[in-house]
């Protein structure tokens, strides 16, 4: 497939994954504005301005990929300084990360780099590219430029991770090869 025909699907799967997503939260019986309520009590277990991941679990594991689709749930519930909390601490965390990116977990109760969860200790492409697909989210919504250099460090850090030898078959894909991580990317 050519490389721009890929683009171009992927695109259309992430809008289309959104839409439905949408779709789900506001079909009948459900309460989009539980949702949101849900998503503003995890973030009010701490002050750090993250999203626990998982409830009751006693981690208190903040997942980038949960933190990314909490910023896009924020911006369209028009919550901007719930999502604006989320992406200062991101910002934060990425400055303190020579490469740009962020581990695939930190706490969600001390927001640190030097702590993040025991087994979370490495990056992921997938959950890096939704962060990145959130910051541009929020800037489309909002106008808010402030956070664009923090996708810029990202999308370089994902550039840095793909096949460049072009005899290789799986040239342009990512070096972490999963579904999740290169339709997220491409």
């Amino acid at each position: 497939m050519k490389s721009e025909n890929r683009v171009h699907f992927c695109w259309l799967f992430v809008v289309s994954s959104l839409w439905l997503g949408y779709c789900n939260l506001v079909s009948a019986g459900s309460n989009p504005n539980a949702q949101i309520n849900w998503l503003i009590g995890m973030q009010d277990l701490h002050d750090t301005g993250l999203l626990e991941s998982h409830e009751n679990d006693g981690k208190e594991n903040a997942y980038i990929f949960d933190q990314a689709l909490a910023i896009i749930a924020f911006t369209q519930a028009n919550e901007l300084n719930r999502a604006k909390d989320i992406l200062n601490v991101m910002q934060s965390l990425q400055r303190d990360d020579p490469n740009g990116a962020w581990y695939l977990a930190y706490r969600a109760n001390v927001a640190d780099p030097e702590w993040p969860p025991g087994d979370c200790y490495f990056y992921r492409t997938g959950p890096i590219a939704w962060m990145v697909i959130a910051i541009n989210f929020y800037e489309c919504r909002t106008g808010d430029t402030n956070y664009a250099n923090m996708a810029r460090r990202a999308l370089a850090w994902l550039d840095r991770m793909r096949n460049t030898d072009p005899n290789d078959e799986k040239y342009g894909s990512l070096c972490y090869r999963c579904t999740s991580s290169n339709l997220s990317y491409t």
